[in-house]
């Protein structure tokens, strides 16, 4: 039997130079080809009449198809995503996706998938990678400035938020104990042995996350130096106080 397949599963997180690593991957897809990595873009999910593929490589809709309905999400608040009657119908369909798509081993990003933590989820997640072998490479932040970073996306996408009990929640839960920076939970769902880095190691040592991720990928870090600097989504503001 050979070498099972791989995925590499770069799961965010969210202001953790995401956008950057996701426009890297853009313009070095032949690069990456090269070394053996296939780049998967997104696939546009329609409910009832199956999957297109799209020329993003933020690939929130493959990671909606996993997330718990509940959750308000800014692709959901935005429309940006369907809601699907068959969520494990569509897993599996992406799963047929990446097996024809997939010869050795390839990149996928969603920073949306830093979100997943259910039983539900899990299950959904295990049959829409069937038969591969997982790599996740995610990026975690310390959380008193994750939070004010967090703060101040959601008021440049222009998402309401009320200071309620009710909006404290999902993404609007800014408290020093939110969910959302709770990222030992993010670990125990996707493993212990995924690949765990620290952004501000990483902002140190490289001044850019692109060179740890293509470390993750076993790949020479120097070849993100080869390319344009990316930095993308800035945003300003101080956000709320949060207390550790």
């Amino acid at each position: 039997m050979g070498s099972p397949r791989t995925i590499y599963l770069h799961i965010g997180k969210h202001k953790t130079g995401s956008s950057s690593i996701q426009k890297f991957l853009k313009q070095a897809q032949c690069h990456l080809g090269e070394k053996g990595y296939k780049v998967i873009s997104d696939l546009e999910v329609f409910p009832g009449a199956g999957l297109g593929e799209t020329s993003r490589f933020n690939c929130f809709h493959i990671a909606h198809v996993l997330l718990r309905s509940g959750l308000r999400t800014p692709a959901r608040l935005r429309g940006r995503v369907p809601v699907l009657p068959d969520s494990a119908k569509v897993a599996r369909q992406v799963n047929a996706f990446l097996d024809a798509q997939i010869e050795s081993r390839a990149i996928l990003s969603a920073e949306a998938l830093s979100f997943l933590r259910s039983p539900e989820e899990q299950e959904l997640y295990r049959i829409m990678f069937k038969g591969f072998q997982i790599v996740p490479v995610g990026f975690f932040r310390q959380p008193a400035d994750w939070l004010r970073s967090w703060y101040a996306q959601i008021e440049k996408m222009g998402l309401e938020y009320h200071p309620d009990a009710a909006s404290r929640q999902g993404i609007f839960d800014f408290s020093a104990t939110s969910w959302l920076v709770q990222d030992e939970d993010i670990r125990a769902f996707f493993g212990t042995d995924g690949i765990y880095g620290s952004y501000e190691k990483a902002i140190a040592t490289y001044g850019s996350v692109l060179p740890a991720f293509l470390e993750a990928l076993e790949l020479d870090p120097d070849a993100a130096f080869e390319m344009e600097r990316i930095w993308e989504n800035p945003t300003t503001g101080s956000g709320p106080t949060v207390k550790r």
